[in-house]
This record gives C-alpha cells, sequence and structure tokens, in this order.
C-alpha cells in the first residue's frame, strides 16, 4: 500500500463516490466514472484531505488499489478524451475516482494525452505555413542545416520550429540588417546628409 493508504484506513473515501458517472464515450468497455462528490481544487480534480494535506483523489485511489506510484509517473484519467471533453474544470473526468480508470504515466505522457496547448503543438505534423515537421531534429544552435525540418534549440529541448521558417526568417533578418546599414551609410545616421570625404 502506498504511504497515503496506510494513514486513511477503511474505504471512507467510498461514501463520497457517485458510482453511476458517465461512461467515456471513447472507451465505453472502462464502464462508468466514478464521480467524487466531495471537494474538488480550482482545476476540478477531486482531494481528501489526510493528516491536514491535500492528497490528489486520483494518486490516493491509485496508492490504494496498486500500491506506490513508480518514481517519475503519477495517475492519469483513461476515460478523458480531450476531443470529447470539455476543457478546463468542467470535464467530468477530472472527479473520476474509478480504480480501473487510472493508469500510472510519466509527465510528459499525461500532458500529452491531455489536450493542452503542448498536447496539441506536439501532435502537429506541419508548421503555420504548411511544412511539414518531419525528420531527425537538428540541434545545432544558430547554424540550420537542409535536410531535416525541424529545429529543435538545445537549451529547450521539448520545443521544436520549422527549420524552413527558421531559415527564411534569418535571412529576412540578414537582409534587414543590411538595408538598415545601408540607410546608416547614405544618410550620414539618419540626419540625411549625404557624408562627403574631402
Amino acid at each position: 500500500m502506498g504511504r497515503v493508504g496506510r494513514r486513511l484506513p477503511g474505504v471512507r473515501w467510498l461514501a463520497r463516490i457517485d458510482m453511476a458517472g458517465p461512461v467515456p464515450v471513447h472507451r465505453p468497455e472502462l464502464g462508468p466514472c466514478w464521480l467524487w462528490t466531495g471537494e474538488t481544487n480550482e482545476q476540478g480534480y477531486g482531494y481528501i484531505v489526510v493528516g491536514g494535506r491535500k492528497v490528489s483523489l486520483a494518486r490516493y485511489v491509485y496508492e490504494r488499489a496498486h500500491g506506490p506510484l513508480p518514481e517519475g509517473y503519477e495517475p492519469d484519467h483513461a476515460c478523458h478524451d480531450p476531443r470529447v471533453c470539455p476543457p478546463g474544470p468542467e470535464c467530468p473526468h477530472r472527479a473520476c475516482g474509478n480504480l480501473g480508470h487510472l493508469e500510472a504515466v510519466t509527465h510528459r505522457e499525461n500532458v500529452l494525452r491531455s489536450g493542452a496547448p503542448t498536447a496539441i503543438n506536439a501532435a502537429k505534423v506541419e508548421c503555420l505555413h504548411g511544412h511539414p515537421l518531419t525528420g531527425d531534429p537538428v540541434r545545432v544552435e544558430g547554424v540550420f542545416y537542409p535536410g531535416g525540418t525541424i529545429y529543435v534549440p538545445p537549451k529547450r529541448p521539448t520545443h521544436r520550429y520549422c527549420l524552413i521558417c527558421k531559415n527564411r526568417e534569418a535571412a529576412e533578418v540578414k537582409r534587414l540588417r543590411r538595408e538598415c546599414e545601408r540607410l546608416l551609410i547614405e544618410t550620414a545616421g539618419g540626419a540625411g546628409e549625404q557624408l562627403t570625404f574631402g
């Protein structure tokens, strides 16, 4: 049993569960959600107070059923589908306490399943201009190589950018810089007078 499971004896939390919740449309084989009727946080997730500390309902239930979560893992609701669920606290699955609906996943996997902006961007196969986001990422700062179409900055390894657009942007910045230098020379620093050497 997990750390939390040993502290709260019995199954008192079941008294605050509505086992006749909605059945997930995308996975009806899971059965109905068990909706938490107790307190929820501002994001809509259920929680239990254990020893004066708020504990996530999903974590508590998972650890009661399966033992402690592995290091680096967190509970995720298999009943949640961002394609059909309302966003934010209105999603009923955030308050689900069904033991069979909880899976241990990494934080990254949880975010990618969520429908959050990070998940939406990670699922994109092309940039805003229609260039494919495929191939091996190029990870060299300041140097853009043809071949792959994804640029991943070394200091932000979870971000990716369209290499074609990045190259176009770099070329445009270079062109504008040259144009500014030309204008500065022609106008003597912006005063509008021609430089004469004599």
